[in-house]
């Protein structure tokens, strides 16, 4: 329910690897860091608890938050810029099934979560 702790699959996963697997692979990388799902890798690491609040707390609720605001926003172009930011996290959320969040990746995810909450607060002081 809690995980392992953030950034412990290195020290968790050795007792579930079988020996053949260093040798698949050369003998490199013989126990990874991380898992190649990134949804699967919370879980694992941060738990359910982590995992609910990660991605239903924090980013189901900037989306519900963006999605209102681009609705409430018809007259304003700035949408337009509120709306490419839903479609890169979009893509992001689909690129981390496949592999992990990396330091590249996980910048442009919070900046771009960073500024659809910044172009809601542009727009509520134009306004206002």
């Amino acid at each position: 329910m809690l995980g392992s702790g953030p950034d412990t699959i290195k020290y968790m996963y050795p007792k579930y690897r079988l020996a053949d697997y260093g040798v698949l692979e050369g003998g490199h990388n013989f126990t990874p860091d991380r898992l190649h799902n990134e949804y699967l890798n919370t879980l694992a690491s941060k738990g359910v608890i982590g995992f609910i609040s990660f991605y239903f707390g924090i980013v189901l609720f900037w989306f519900v938050f963006v999605i209102k605001d681009i609705y409430d926003a018809k007259a304003n172009a700035l949408r337009y810029l509120s709306m490419g930011c839903i479609g890169g996290i979009g893509i992001y959320l689909g690129q981390v099934l496949f592999n992990f969040g990396v330091v590249a990746t996980l910048v442009l995810f919070y900046l771009l979560m960073g500024l659809a909450v910044a172009i809601k607060d542009i727009r509520k002081n134009d306004n206002g």
